[in-house]
């Protein structure tokens, strides 16, 4: 029947058999395709070190009961232009726009990607304890190319750095990334 072109729904009807369970047998017969799109990566290193500095300067990840990994990348509604810049950054390095939504009631505005690969992408540059992304996060190593440093630094000042009338600032509660 899967090798007639049947749908899942008349298999099911006709076999008696769950939709879940054909579907793992049409996979095996036809060689099925992943529903997982590879991670593409273009565009200068710099991007990427921007990306995984924003990350950890305002983001956040979660994985839900249905094992969905979400990428955040919470900034204030009033960064609309910050917010406009990244997501065309993001989209040219990853081939992807993020999705933008607002929460007014708390004030944000959310850049977000559902992606287990785009998480691993950031693991393999960032260290942090289980979970606990806010006070242990790090880069794995300091042993970067220059221009992953470059965007890596403007990453982080740029979400959680300022400028003051002679100096320029940057507050963590991370020990281990200020060290």
């Amino acid at each position: 029947m899967i090798r007639e072109g049947q749908s899942l729904r008349q298999i099911s009807r006709a076999t008696g058999a769950k939709k879940t369970t054909i579907y793992y047998y049409m996979q095996k017969i036809r060689g099925g395709k992943s529903r997982v799109k590879p991670l593409k990566i273009s565009g200068p290193l710099e991007n990427i070190g921007e990306f995984v500095g924003v990350f950890e300067g305002d983001g956040s990840f979660c994985k839900d009961a249905l094992y969905h990994y979400s990428i955040r990348i919470t900034l204030s509604l009033k960064e609309k232009e910050y917010a406009k810049k990244l997501k065309a950054m993001f989209a040219s390095t990853f081939g992807d726009a993020p999705y933008e939504y607002t929460q007014p009631k708390i004030t944000s505005r959310v850049l977000r990607y559902q992606s287990k690969k785009m998480l691993g992408l950031l693991q393999s540059y960032l260290h942090w304890f289980k979970g606990d992304k806010t006070g242990t996060v790090r880069l794995h190593t300091i042993n970067h190319p220059t221009s992953f440093c470059t965007g890596f630094l403007r990453g982080l000042f740029d979400t959680d750095g300022y400028r003051g009338k002679s100096k320029a600032c940057f507050a963590t509660i991370s020990y281990e990334l200020a060290s």
